[in-house]
């Protein structure tokens, strides 16, 4: 069934969607291979040094496995202090953007979804997409896996939303 949605982004809006984007990341695997990869790195690194100069590889191994450890354990700290640090750097984003300012209006059937803005139309089918996400505030559609384009919730009804929900399942991307 077709659907239609206006709406007038807030620089709350961008902020919600920045962080569904950030935890839709932090679920993959690719995020944590990177940081197994650059923790084993640096544990062999450590390793290499110590033995180079200690010349105990025994002493040098373990404590290069140590320092990798504790890399890879300090990881979520650094991607905690990243989430926190979100609204303020998606809020300046928001505010230099203006474009972004004006009022958007969606419409969708089972073939596409149409999107308009000020300055801006985007006529894009559903199998352009690559993922979708639906999250507590919004639905975030991703042309590729860093910038989704999103959809708040609060510019919706329940029916618009579960609309929206049922001809992605039924005719968009896989769901991320």
């Amino acid at each position: 069934m077709p659907g239609t949605v206006t709406f007038l982004p807030s620089e709350a809006d961008y902020i919600s969607a920045s962080r569904a984007n950030y935890r839709c990341q932090l679920r993959t695997i690719a995020v944590w291979r990177r940081l197994l990869i650059v923790s084993a790195v640096v544990g062999g690194l450590v390793a290499a040094g110590l033995w180079a100069l200690d010349g105990d590889p025994v002493e040098a191994l373990l404590t290069g496995i140590a320092a990798g450890a504790c890399g890879f354990l300090a990881a979520p700290v650094s991607l905690w202090i990243n989430y926190r640090r979100l609204p303020r750097q998606f809020g300046r984003l928001f505010r230099q953007q203006r474009p972004l300012h004006g009022e958007q209006t969606l419409t969708w059937d089972e073939s596409r979804l149409h999107w308009q803005g000020p300055g801006f139309t985007m006529d894009t089918a559903w199998g352009d997409y690559y993922r979708w996400h639906e999250s507590r505030d919004e639905f975030l559609l991703f042309l590729n896996e860093r910038m989704p384009q999103f959809i708040p919730r609060a510019a919706m009804n329940a029916e618009q939303a579960a609309d929206l929900h049922a001809t992605l399942v039924a005719h968009g991307p896989p769901r991320r």
